[in-house]
């Protein structure tokens, strides 16, 4: 989760430059490089954001599957 955290920092950054980069460029054509740039920054940040969706999702998993082996263990005690 560290690591997807870092990577989104990162992207975040980047977003702030090219946001820059798009507030003082003056050339259609620079500007729309700069906004191509921005829409994939954000698909990477919307895929990581994905990727830790899974992760909680598998972890959710994993404990509820452990609260049931734990339950089945206490009524057989």
């Amino acid at each position: 989760m560290r690591e997807i955290d870092a990577k989104y920092q990162e992207i975040l950054k980047e977003l702030d430059d090219y946001y820059e980069k798009f507030k003082r460029e003056t050339d259609g054509t620079q500007k729309r490089r700069v906004l191509h740039c921005i829409q994939r920054a954000l698909i990477r940040s919307q895929e990581l954001g994905d990727e830790k969706i899974q992760i909680v999702s598998q972890m959710v998993e994993l404990v509820e599957n452990r609260s049931r082996q734990v339950d089945s263990h206490v009524e057989l005690f």
